[in-house]
């Protein structure tokens, strides 16, 4: 599984919404999920996205990249 970071998510993204961005996108994501505050439930603005393959991780590091 090779990961990425997804920063400057709004406040009100949760995991499906980053998985349906992405995927929308045509990008074959294994998961994604969007940091948490515990006390405040609130996102932290930022998430992870799983891909299944490097290749593809390292496309949508390239094409998306500061977008």
């Amino acid at each position: 599984m090779w990961t990425l970071y997804a920063g400057n998510l709004s406040d009100k993204t949760f995991d499906l919404d980053l998985l349906k961005f992405f995927s929308t996108k045509g990008y074959k994501i294994a998961s994604a999920k969007v940091m948490f505050d515990i006390e405040s439930k609130r996102s932290k603005g930022f998430g992870y996205l799983n891909f299944y393959s490097e290749e593809e991780a390292t496309r949508c590091l390239e094409e998306m990249n500061n977008s």
